[in-house]
């Protein structure tokens, strides 16, 4: 039987999760609405209803980075669940990309949003992904890889970029 005490306890530790995690869980909600708030919002309430759900399978002894690793997995996976459901379309990434960055070089942000046109969709995924400060095994785990292959993954855009850089920006 569960007492009243460990429920309240439990809802607390769920608020104080959520709490510290509502900026990572907002910013992609944002990225997959077309930038349109109200279906953000949609997306944010779906995320946080999968998150209770699960909730009571969370291990409360995981760092900082493995919790915001599986709370943006769940999201991510509510919010694809929700995606075929109801066919809602994701973000273009020309929208997302815009969305405020913690980089302090301007000059470099300014190349790579300029560079990012040469890149596929899943390979700006995955530079938006590192851009927002996830180390490799926690970008696995959102993208449900091996931390190997995003590791070559990687690897694999930084060749890319570097190519991208000297064919096309290296003379400036």
């Amino acid at each position: 039987m569960t007492h009243r005490n460990d429920i309240q306890d439990t809802a607390a530790d769920f608020e104080i999760m959520l709490h510290r995690r509502q900026t990572d869980l907002w910013r992609l909600c944002l990225r997959q609405a077309w930038g349109n708030t109200e279906q953000a919002r949609d997306l944010m309430q779906e995320s946080i209803l999968a998150l209770l759900r699960v909730d009571a399978r969370r291990r409360h002894d995981v760092t900082d980075a493995e919790e915001r690793s599986w709370v943006l997995l769940v999201a991510r996976t509510a919010i694809s669940n929700l995606r075929r459901k109801h066919r809602v379309e994701t973000v273009p990434l020309d929208e997302s990309w815009a969305l405020p960055a913690e980089d302090n070089d301007d000059k470099a942000r300014e190349l790579l949003d300029e560079m990012r046109v040469h890149l596929s969709e899943a390979d700006q995924q995955l530079l938006q992904l590192y851009r927002d400060g996830f180390a490799v095994k926690d970008i696995a785990v959102i993208l449900s890889i091996t931390a190997d292959a995003a590791s070559v993954r990687l690897h694999r855009l930084t060749e890319r970029l570097r190519t991208i850089y000297n064919d096309n920006y290296k003379s400036r």
